[in-house]
């Protein structure tokens, strides 16, 4: 069970339980575990490789890109500051972040390890006291992250070890949650339609609706709800939103409870 104790408001950007397997690619060495974990007040140096001449199997995620007919969108949502959380009770992987791309290669003396690198989580994941292991790196409007998950013992030691991975992301180092942004309101025939941006893809929004602005938001009613696409906008359609009975009516967007 992942620990979080008190829990900010965030964007979920991953949230895998899985293991790694034979299947999945290798490379030589791996990261050095130093004991320092990155975090979003400087850039974390390159800890260096280890064990260079021995193979190392190894599971990618990619985060903030999406395929669309065959073209990489990169997504400008807000929420690049990230927080990684692991939990790996049998301390058998090391989580790390990349720029954009992962491509270890044979190359000494780091073996491609250094290229790209954003920042890990400085030793074996696992629990520091109740909480999940963590780290924490910034990646740039339009980039990638990827993030790599690796083995760290020799002879496949990690294979089919359980262990999950739950990403977050920030707006700033307060832990301020994305806000999605009505950015354009139009209306056809009875019917009001809002153009919205900074969505997080696969998530439900809501519009909800009130004759009476003091009420509650648990008193508006929902009457129309949407999915973003990949790049985070999404149109949301509010049928028979015009009622000549009504001496006015309002409107909010909801964003999804974490």
């Amino acid at each position: 069970m992942l620990a979080l104790g008190p829990k900010a408001s965030a964007d979920t950007l991953l949230d895998v339980s899985s293991s790694l397997s034979l299947s999945d690619p290798t490379q030589l060495g791996r990261l050095s575990r130093d004991g320092i974990i990155s975090d979003w007040s400087s850039a974390k140096a390159f800890p260096g490789a280890f064990n260079t001449t021995l193979s190392y199997h190894y599971h990618t995620f990619s985060l903030f890109s999406r395929t669309l007919a065959g073209t990489t969108i990169l997504t400008e949502l807000t929420c690049r500051y990230v927080q990684v959380l692991v939990e790996d009770t049998n301390s058998a992987i090391f989580v790390s972040a990349y720029l954009d791309s992962y491509t270890p290669d044979p190359t000494m003396p780091n073996r491609g390890l250094d290229v790209n690198y954003l920042g890990d989580l400085g030793n074996r994941g696992g629990f520091y006291g109740v909480d999940p292991a963590s780290f924490q790196v910034f990646v740039p409007a339009g980039h990638d992250l990827i993030l790599v998950v690796s083995d760290t013992g020799v002879g496949n030691a990690g294979i089919g070890k359980p262990f999950r991975v739950l990403v977050e992301g920030f707006t700033d180092t307060q832990y301020s949650d994305t806000r999605p942004a009505i950015v354009n309101v139009a209306m056809s025939n009875t019917n009001l339609v809002l153009n919205a941006t900074n969505g997080i893809a696969g998530r439900t929004y809501d519009v909800l609706t009130s004759t009476n602005l003091a009420l509650p938001l648990s008193q508006w009613a929902p009457i129309a709800t949407n999915v973003p696409n990949a790049s985070g906008s999404f149109l949301l359609t509010v049928t028979s939103a015009v009622n000549p009975l009504d001496r006015q009516r309002f409107f909010i967007l909801q964003s999804p409870a974490d």
